[in-house]
Formats: C-alpha cells, sequence, structure tokens
C-alpha cells in the first residue's frame, strides 16, 4: 500500500471534525478523507443493523478513494459496527472507544467515571463494560438533544443550557471525577460542560484514537512522508451546509466539499 495514501475518516455529522483536528495536529503530512453521513444524521437513534449498513456503505466509498487507513470518528459506529465490520475488510479500522476507556483510566483519580453519548452508544454499553472490568465507577447519561443543538450551531443558546442542565445534573451529583465524550460533536461543548461541571477531567477519545493511528501506520510502514494534496470532504447531506458548519467548528474554511449518494456505492 502507498505510504501517500490518503487517511479516511467518518462520522454522521460535523462531530469527527473533532478527529480532523487531531489528525492535523498529530498527523500533518497524512491527506484527509472525510466523509460526513449527515443526511442520515443523527444516527444516536438508529437500529445496529442500520449503523452496520451504514458502516458498510461508507468504508466501501472511501476504499473506493483509496484510503489506507479508516477512523470511525464516530462512538455510535465505533459500538455497534466495528467489532462486525471489523472481520469484513481487509482495511485497518480505528474507533473511539478503547482510545477513550485507556484515557479515562488513566486520568480518573477515584475511579467515579461519568459517559456522556448518543442513545444507541449508552445502550451498547460499549464503554461502561470496558470500564467496570477495570473497576471503575460508571455513570453513563445519553444525551439525545446534544447533536442536533451542535449541528445547527446552538452552543450558547437557552436550549443547550437547559440540556446541559438536564443531563449532567446527575453525573455532578454523582461526584464523578472524569467524563468521557462519547460522541466526537461533544468537545465542541468542552468549554460549557466545564464551567457547568466544575473541577472535572474531561476526555476527548479523539486524542488517543489519532495516537494509535499514528502507532499502527508506523509499524505498518505506511506514515506518509508528506502531504501530497489538499483534505478532501464529503457529505450525504447539502455539501454547502456541512462546509459553513465545518468553516465555523474548525475555524477555516473547508475548500472543497463534495456531494456523494452512498446507495449507489
Amino acid at each position: 500500500m502507498d505510504r501517500c495514501a490518503p487517511l479516511g475518516v467518518y462520522d454522521s455529522g460535523v462531530g469527527g471534525l473533532t478527529v480532523v483536528r487531531e489528525i492535523r495536529r498529530q498527523l500533518p503530512a497524512e491527506q484527509i478523507i472525510y466523509l460526513a453521513d449527515s443526511a442520515r444524521l443523527p444516527y444516536g437513534d438508529r437500529t445496529p443493523e442500520e449503523i452496520q449498513l451504514f458502516a458498510r456503505q461508507i468504508i466501501t466509498f472511501l476504499r473506493s478513494r483509496g484510503v489506507k487507513m479508516v477512523v470511525m470518528a464516530c462512538n455510535t459506529s465505533s459500538a455497534l459496527a466495528l467489532p462486525v465490520v471489523r472481520e469484513e475488510f481487509s482495511l485497518p479500522l480505528v474507533g473511539m472507544i478503547e482510545p477513550g476507556v485507556k484515557t479515562a483510566l488513566k486520568m480518573s483519580g477515584e475511579g467515579k467515571i461519568g459517559v456522556i453519548a448518543t442513545q444507541g452508544t449508552i445502550d451498547s454499553d460499549a464503554y461502561g463494560r470496558i470500564l467496570r472490568k477495570h473497576g471503575a465507577q460508571v455513570y453513563s447519561q445519553a444525551c439525545p438533544k446534544f447533536v442536533p443543538l451542535i449541528e445547527s450551531g446552538q452552543f450558547n443558546s437557552s436550549q443547550m443550557a437547559q440540556a446541559i442542565d438536564e443531563y449532567l445534573g446527575p453525573l455532578r451529583a454523582a461526584g464523578v471525577d472524569t467524563l468521557i465524550y462519547g460522541c466526537t460533536h461533544y468537545p465542541f461543548l468542552d468549554s460549557q460542560v466545564r464551567a457547568y461541571m466544575g473541577e472535572i477531567k474531561t476526555v476527548d477519545p479523539a486524542v488517543e484514537a489519532v495516537r494509535q493511528a499514528g502507532r499502527s501506520l508506523a509499524e505498518m510502514d505506511l506514515l506518509s512522508p508528506g502531504k501530497k494534496g489538499r483534505d478532501l470532504f464529503f457529505a450525504t447531506g447539502e455539501p454547502e451546509e456541512f462546509a459553513k458548519r465545518g468553516a465555523r467548528l474548525l475555524g477555516q474554511e473547508l475548500d472543497w466539499v463534495e456531494h456523494v449518494d452512498l446507495t449507489r456505492v
């Protein structure tokens, strides 16, 4: 495989741009091909079978673009699809769950770990199951209102403030000392979460996931020697809307966004 081949990254929407941001920081020589499945957003209330179908379609598309690895920048996909599709594709696949758990266990002093995520991720117990094996007390909370509010840019709205109080109030009352952002959209709320929760450590699984991706690429001698092309972005929904939201969140323009129909892949 070509070391200069791009990295594939996908999410249901703009949340996975937190992973893009981290790749640019840790692995600046890598070209990125990003797919936002925004036409089928949100993933949180989808069935496992739907999430697995979407993952197959997306990985097939990214493979057709010549990627050397796929980073599932989506916790719902990582929880519900990764164990299945890993057996079906020869491409290296990196998810969010194990990196998030690893970081939280290192950071937590008292072992009282909160997990906020989509309903699908919470229902899968992907985080809780592993954390409890290591002796942690786990406090899980589904936050279904967060993704639509983030996607529409309502970070400081009264609706967001109410949602934060509704979802994080029980975790604050429980005295969690570490909080995992179990959805790649949620790090965009870091300042609001910290202001509400007070003294707490927050975990963005993207940091360790990209570190893991870098280690795997190095082991396979697939680290890029230098960036050969610009990052490319695809969206199953409106590309203009994704470009606008993405630019707002990344703080820079997305100069190339194209629509893709995954049902024709």
